[in-house]
């Protein structure tokens, strides 16, 4: 997989994560023509993710539909 190009790449973050601290996930777009979707951890802003659009919506619909709840830790897990 190719790196995406992120220099100049304007993130915006998660309403939830109350637009401030370093525990944020942001979005971005990337560089040139069509550029896929950049994904991070405002804490790890190296790493990062690129996805397509189509992707990123069956993601958000697979965590919706509780499809990954096994995978959170919950009371009486180990995180």
């Amino acid at each position: 997989m190719r790196t995406p190009t992120v220099a100049g790449t304007r993130w915006q973050r998660s309403s939830f994560s109350g637009g401030t601290g370093d525990n944020c996930l942001e979005l971005g777009r990337a560089a040139g023509r069509g550029g896929g979707l950049l994904l991070r951890e405002s804490d790890a802003p190296c790493a990062v993710l690129t996805t397509s659009g189509a992707r990123l919506a069956a993601l958000l619909r697979e965590v919706k539909a509780g499809r990954f709840d096994r995978l959170a830790p919950g009371p009486g897990r180990a995180g």
